[in-house]
C-alpha cells in the first residue's frame, strides 16, 4: 500500500516528491545507497533474490533520471512466472536503459522517459500489476510520464505545477488518502522555508494517520485506503493480504534544485517508531 506525492516546477523546486513504502517487516531491504554493481544508481534496494544483478527497487535516480513504482492492488497480486516489478526501476536507471523484457531504446539520448514507458507498455503482460512514474531531468521543467499495465491509456504525460498523488490504484482513480494527501502536500510546499523546514513538513504529511477514528487500527484491507501512514498490521488481521506483519517501513522526501537532489530518508520499526532522518545530496 505504498503512496507517493510529487510536483515539478513548484515552490522553487524543480521537483518535490515524498514516498511511503509499505512492506512486510521480514522482507530484507537496504536504503538509499550507490549500488556496487552500478555505482551511478542511487536507490534503495530489495535484497531478494540472492543474485545482486537481479535485485530491484521501488524508487531511485541515476544520471538525470528518476523513477518510482507502486504495485496495483488486485486479488491475485503475484504470479511466479512474471518479471519482478522492481526491475522496472532498475533497468530505467541503467546506462543506457533497457527494458526488463530485453528491449533497448532506439534513441537513448532523446525522450528517454517517454520511450521507455512506451516499451514497458508494449511488454506489460510480462508483469504483475504496477504503476510506474518516470522523470527525465534533461529538460526543465522536469519531464514526467506515467504508465500502468492496468490502464487502457498507454502513456500519460504529466504536467509541471500539478500536485499528483498515487497509491495502489490508477493515477486517475485516487483513494481517499491520496486526495487528502495531495492537499496536505501542496500546503506544506506553499508555506516555504529552508529545505530542512520543507523536509520536516513533508515527513509530517507522510506520517498522517487520518481517515480512521484516532488511535484505531486497520481491521480490513479497505481501511488502508484511508491512511497515508500504515501502522503495523498483525498477521491475519487483513485476510486478503499474505501472512506476516506489515506496515510503513520508510519515508523518503526528495527535493531537486538545479542539478542537486536532496534525499531525506526515515525508517520505521515494527512499533512505528521512526529513526533519525538521514540526508544525502547527489548531483544529477
Amino acid at each position: 500500500m505504498c503512496i507517493a506525492f510529487w510536483t515539478a516546477n513548484t515552490a522553487g523546486y524543480d521537483l518535490a516528491l515524498s514516498f511511503n513504502r509499505d512492506e512486510y517487516y521480514s522482507r530484507p531491504t537496504v536504503g538509499f545507497h550507490h549500488w556496487p554493481s552500478n555505482p551511478s544508481i542511487f536507490a534503495p534496494q530489495d535484497l531478494q533474490p540472492d543474485n545482486p544483478d537481479q535485485r530491484g527497487s521501488w524508487i531511485g535516480t541515476s544520471k538525470g533520471r528518476l523513477a518510482l513504482l507502486t504495485n496495483f492492488r488486485e486479488p491475485i497480486f503475484h504470479h511466479d512466472n512474471r518479471i519482478s516489478r522492481g526491475a522496472l526501476i532498475r533497468n530505467y536507471l541503467l546506462d543506457p536503459p533497457i527494458t526488463p523484457g530485453g528491449q533497448p531504446l532506439i534513441n537513448p539520448t532523446g525522450r528517454v522517459a517517454q520511450e521507455y514507458a512506451q516499451l514497458i507498455y508494449e511488454e506489460r503482460a510480462k508483469y504483475d500489476g504496477f504503476n510506474l512514474v518516470l522523470f527525465d531531468f534533461a529538460e526543465r521543467p522536469v519531464r514526467a510520464v506515467y504508465v500502468s499495465n492496468r490502464s487502457d491509456q498507454a502513456v500519460k504525460d504529466l504536467e509541471p505545477g500539478v500536485v499528483y498523488g498515487l497509491s495502489n490504484s490508477l493515477l486517475d482513480n485516487p483513494w481517499p488518502k491520496v486526495t487528502r494527501g495531495q492537499q496536505m502536500f501542496a500546503e506544506a510546499l506553499r508555506v516555504g522555508g529552508s529545505d530542512d523546514d520543507v523536509i520536516a513538513r513533508l515527513m509530517s504529511v507522510m506520517r498522517d494517520e487520518g481517515g480512521l477514528q484516532e488511535g484505531s487500527l486497520p481491521h480490513k484491507i479497505e481501511d488502508l485506503k484511508d491512511r497515508i501512514f500504515v501502522p503495523k498490521v498483525d498477521d491475519g488481521l487483513c485476510g486478503s493480504m499474505a501472512s506476516g506483519d506489515y506496515g510503513t517501513r520508510t519515508t523518503d522526501v526528495l527535493l531537486l534544485r538545479g542539478d542537486v537532489l536532496t534525499v531525506a530518508e526515515r525508517n520505521y520499526g515494527v512499533d512505528s517508531s521512526g529513526g533519525k532522518v538521514q540526508i544525502s545530496r547527489v548531483e544529477v
